[in-house]
């Protein structure tokens, strides 16, 4: 009996320990935090991929990305904005939200929501105000972006939201994925023409750095040139990391080391500058230099926009 006792004990220590040693339950929340920013969300409602015949679909990476995944994100702030009663009523549409919903997915985006249920401008740009307060550094809508939600035509609301990596002519996007698998033919019935394909030539090139597509995508750059000026005999897969204005020949080097105002006062326009940066984003083995040189670039673009908008 008293070998049974000391057993039991034994037995019942053991018991203790393990289970002292189990950890607790994980808690679960239904919303996450965006690292970018810290702020929680609603999950995130983005649309399926598409096929390689279709336009776009969002994954996280920019090379098959369509649209800023944030569109696809409506967040607890947008909620409160449109008023709960009433999103409850809207989402309750959207396949994604009810089985029995009618509309697609595609649709349940933040720009759509501001648009389609009245949210008065002055509230949007309020909560933008207080984000970016709390959230130095970050913006949560553009002044583009809101313009084009409460203004623009469904064409400029396409291109404000659009992947700054991917071509957008008339009413489609059309990603580097896109681009990469489809035909110099597919890109002049979409109205893609050289121009605007050399306009994101360092957009597109940088984002297939992962995928290793330079030569195919820069064959299809070349191709789509000789299309339209047939009197064309360069070869653009071999683009080379210098640029050249009148007699002067800056180096990547040059490139790298000076500030965008120089790049004004020697004549580099964006245009002249894009198979440069291509150059250097293909022939460079530092992804520093690589993302430097595409930031530039991004960076006389935009300043080169300001600049017309200004003048209009």
């Amino acid at each position: 009996m008293k070998n049974f006792t000391v057993l039991l004990a034994v037995f019942c220590l053991l018991i203790c320990c393990l289970a002292g040693c189990t950890p607790e339950p994980t808690k679960t929340n239904d919303s996450t935090t965006s690292p970018s920013s810290s702020v929680t969300t609603t999950p995130t409602t983005t649309p399926p991929d598409e096929d390689s015949s279709g336009i776009g679909g969002v994954d996280g990476n920019w090379y098959f990305q369509a649209e800023y995944s944030d569109a696809y994100e409506i967040e607890a702030r947008m909620v409160r904005l449109a008023g709960k009663e009433t999103f409850d009523e809207w989402s309750n549409d959207f396949k994604c939200m009810n089985p029995s919903g009618t509309r697609e997915r595609s649709d349940f985006n933040s720009y759509t929501l501001l648009r389609e249920l009245n949210v008065p401008r002055e509230d949007v740009e309020a909560m933008c105000e207080r984000y970016e307060n709390n959230f130095p550094g970050n913006i949560y809508f553009t002044e583009e972006q809101i313009e084009a939600i409460y203004n623009g035509t469904d064409e400029d609301l396409l291109r404000a939201f659009a992947s700054p990596y991917a071509i957008v002519v008339e009413s489609k996007i059309y990603p580097p994925k896109w681009l990469y698998e489809h035909t110099v033919e597919d890109y002049v019935a979409a109205g893609i023409t050289y121009e605007i394909f050399r306009a994101k030539l360092p957009q597109i090139t940088f984002t297939c750095d992962y995928e290793n597509h330079w030569t195919t995508i820069l064959e299809k750059y070349d191709s789509l040139r000789r299309s339209e000026d047939p009197t064309y005999v360069g070869n653009s897969t071999t683009v080379s990391s210098t640029v050249k204005v009148g007699r002067n020949t800056y180096s990547k080097q040059w490139l790298l080391e000076h500030s965008i105002e120089e790049y004004r006062e020697a004549g580099i326009t964006s245009d002249l500058l894009s198979e440069s940066i291509a150059g250097i984003i293909i022939n460079s083995q530092s992804y520093s230099d690589r993302l430097d040189a595409y930031n530039r670039y991004v960076a006389l673009q935009k300043l080169e926009a300001e600049e017309t908008a200004t003048v209009k």
